[in-house]
């Protein structure tokens, strides 16, 4: 159910307004000539007045299921350029981490090390300094490789799972977890982060701003 603020109204009504329905409550606020409008998720205006918004449903199941292919995405990412792995490379452990740059020395390594040389000096990162040789480059490759790859086709299943789903609700209840992250019951602060979304634009536009002009006028 929405609410509304009469024209015309002060600055410190309009701030209070505010405050007590978007930030407090969480609804969307939108202003027009004759009033100000605390609007529900599913309300829209239409020719001044406040109406259920048709096409509601199916926008919100889509922004839940962009959020959702955003967070496999994203913790996919995280994932692959966060891991350590050890070798042994002649005769001493030896670590590497799975960052971009490691793939970048690698490649670079590998192309140096293609013509019988080495890629030298390169430290690892317990320290060990090596002379790559052609079979050390390829041998720390296939390790990189053995982790990374099974975070594709782990975030691959997710987009599978999710595009599946037919509800809002389906998608919400998928959680995302490629080892690291503990998988906990969710709360409400974390099922209200798609309506936070929504919202974010608006409460951009009337929170702060709004607050300072009026300690301003007040001064």
């Amino acid at each position: 159910m929405s609410y509304c603020l009469e024209k015309p109204y002060t600055d410190t009504q309009r701030a209070d307004f505010i405050v007590e329905y978007n930030r407090k409550n969480g609804l969307r606020i939108e202003e027009t000539d004759k009033n100000l409008f605390a609007l529900e998720p599913n309300e829209i205006i239409v020719d001044g007045e406040p109406v259920i918004n048709p096409d509601y449903e199916q926008e919100h199941f889509e922004q839940v299921k962009a959020l959702k292919l955003k967070e496999a995405e994203t913790k996919c990412t995280e994932k692959r350029y966060n891991q350590t792995f050890t070798v042994t490379l002649q005769e001493q452990d030896c670590e590497f981490d799975t960052t971009e740059q490691t793939q970048s020395d690698l490649q670079t390594a590998a192309i140096v090390t293609s013509s019988g040389g080495t890629y030298d000096n390169w430290v690892t990162n317990n320290g060990v300094v090596l002379n790559l040789t052609m079979q050390d480059v390829q041998t720390v490759f296939a390790q990189f490789f053995l982790l990374v790859s099974p975070l594709y086709t782990k975030q691959l299943e997710y987009i599978q799972q999710i595009n599946a789903c037919t509800t809002a609700e389906e998608i919400e209840a998928i959680v995302i977890n490629y080892g690291d992250e503990p998988i906990e019951e969710e709360t409400d602060e974390e099922n209200s982060e798609v309506e936070e979304a929504e919202l974010t634009e608006i409460e951009e536009d009337l929170s702060d701003q709004e607050i300072s002009d009026i300690s301003d006028n007040e001064e």
